[in-house]
């Protein structure tokens, strides 16, 4: 038997019961099975809840992470390698690229690259509607 667990006029789960004998659960034991589940939905809701700020937690310390070693060199490109081996922690790519933009050329000039391709041009030209602004 299973019961829907309802939180804020949402199902976020259900209480399954089992038995091994057939025909265990009749209409008194699904009203005490909602009357339960309608006790623990709530408990339930807050348990999904605190699994979200540990993971933003997680994801928080790795950005601050990425933060000091951007900024642990006055030269950027010596901290491309562990950057991205940081970014990767929390966005996977087969490739990755860090450029800035020439206004003048009207180009992204690619300072870095790595992953699959990573041999590839190291220039870009914009595209039609791609405007880096003059």
């Amino acid at each position: 038997m299973a019961v829907p667990l309802n939180w804020q006029s949402k199902v976020i789960g259900a209480l399954i019961f089992r038995s091994k004998t057939s025909d265990s659960f009749g209409e008194r034991e699904a009203r005490v099975g909602m009357l339960i589940a309608d006790q623990i939905a709530g408990a339930v809701a807050n348990a999904n809840l605190h699994e979200d700020p540990q993971s933003e937690a997680a994801e928080r310390l790795i950005l601050a992470e990425i933060g000091r070693i951007a900024n642990s060199s006055l030269r950027l490109e010596d901290t491309y390698d562990a950057l991205s081996k940081k970014i990767a922690e929390l966005v996977p790519f087969d490739r990755l690229a860090i450029g800035t933009v020439d206004r003048d050329a009207r180009t992204l000039q690619y300072n870095f690259v790595t992953g699959i391709g990573s041999d590839d041009t190291k220039k870009y030209r914009a595209a039609g509607q791609c405007d880096f602004g003059r």
